[in-house]
């Protein structure tokens, strides 16, 4: 994965990784995840990361579905993006918080779907990276390199800085990203905006 580390997976029970999710978004907050990983072969609701107590509406989670496309979903809105299939893809989803809010995903700096999910009430019960949030199934398959969770649905700037980051971070050197996103050529920098 262009010469950088990353934790591998193979779809099995005994290798995910649990964390205690205190001080991560609750309730209504706004909440955001960046996952950038390489999809082994085919997954079958392989999850890179999930948080929350597993209930409805109340986890955050970024996975992969039975045909092999990365997906957001919040347990009752799943928005599908481009095969996550033998590639390595980085992949952001946002949530913008309060009723009925507004989420978004993104595949490699392209946007790739849109909706309203269900008013959501995020608890810092368990997380999970590599399988789903109470670690009975959804195991992911391949190397998850990066994982970002913020606390905010992220601006147009932050998710492009972001995605900079993570392709020239990586060894990308923008070659993942669109023709028009203002990281392709060249990396972000701390520049004090967005």
């Amino acid at each position: 994965m262009y010469g950088k580390p990353g934790v591998v997976f193979t779809a099995s029970n005994s290798q995910r990784l649990s964390f205690t999710p205190t001080g991560f978004p609750t309730g209504t907050s706004p909440v955001s995840g960046l996952v950038a990983a390489f999809g082994n072969g085919a997954q079958n609701g392989g999850e890179a990361i999930a948080f929350g107590t597993p209930a409805v509406n109340q986890v955050f989670r970024i996975i992969t579905s039975a045909s092999s496309v990365a997906q957001y979903t919040n347990a009752g809105l799943t928005l599908s993006g481009t095969t996550w299939t033998n590639v390595d893809s980085t992949t952001v989803a946002t949530i913008a918080g309060g009723t009925s809010p507004t989420a978004n995903l993104y595949q490699n700096g392209v946007f790739a779907a849109s909706g309203t999910a269900p008013t959501q009430n995020l608890s810092n019960f368990e997380g999970k990276i590599g399988s789903i949030e109470d670690g009975s199934s959804g195991y992911w398959n391949g190397t998850i390199q990066q994982i970002v969770i913020g606390n905010v649905a992220f601006s147009t700037c932050q998710r492009q800085k972001l995605e900079g980051w993570e392709s020239w971070y990586d060894g990308k050197a923008g070659a993942n990203l669109p023709s028009d996103h203002p990281y392709k050529n060249t990396p972000p920098v701390v520049d004090g905006t967005c």
